[in-house]
């Protein structure tokens, strides 16, 4: 009974979380390079300094780039991820496709 119990809650749980997201909600954590969580505390905001990061992020990979260039070229003018970090690959990856979704 309390298997049952236990994925009916995860059932439930995983079922609300996606309605979340697909009304534009947050759903947790950190929010992603290019975005802070709004004051009402349930929606993303554009941060625009990220954002133009992000366009020309993408305009470096349309010019046929490797991510590891990308990344590269973006520590060479100066951007740096929310930690003062220079970008690796997998955060330019992630940056890009979340910001493909986000469109």
């Amino acid at each position: 009974m309390s298997q049952w119990e236990r994925e009916a809650i995860g059932e439930r749980t995983s079922a609300a979380m996606q309605h979340k997201a697909s009304v534009g909600e947050f759903t947790g954590g950190d929010a992603p390079y290019g975005y802070r969580l709004a004051d009402d505390g349930t929606h993303l905001e554009r941060v625009e300094g990220e954002q133009a990061v992000i366009a020309l992020a993408r305009e470096i990979r349309a010019s046929g780039a490797s991510l590891r260039a990308v990344a590269g070229k973006l520590a060479a003018l100066g951007h740096v991820a929310r930690t003062g970090k220079v970008f690796t690959a997998v955060q330019v990856a992630r940056m890009l496709e979340r910001d493909r979704i986000a469109a």
